[in-house]
């Protein structure tokens, strides 16, 4: 795991829990911060609160998309 792995935070937005789980533990074995969101208008209010370097969304969710 190189140094600059482990400044990387990445936001992962994904409405199905076990996806989720399993990226965010995909992604720290390889030494990336992760956080996860539920939905599209949870990540925004992260995205308000946070720095974060990289966002992994889902597209097909309930309410906002990934997309928007």
């Amino acid at each position: 795991m190189s140094e600059s792995a482990k400044s990387v935070k990445i936001l992962v937005v994904e409405d199905d829990r076990d996806e989720a789980e399993l990226l965010c533990d995909l992604l720290q074995e390889h030494g990336y911060q992760s956080i996860h969101a539920a939905s599209a208008e949870a990540a925004l209010t992260t995205l308000a609160d946070s720095d974060v370097d990289v966002v992994v969304s889902d597209v097909n969710m309930p309410g906002l998309s990934g997309i928007d």
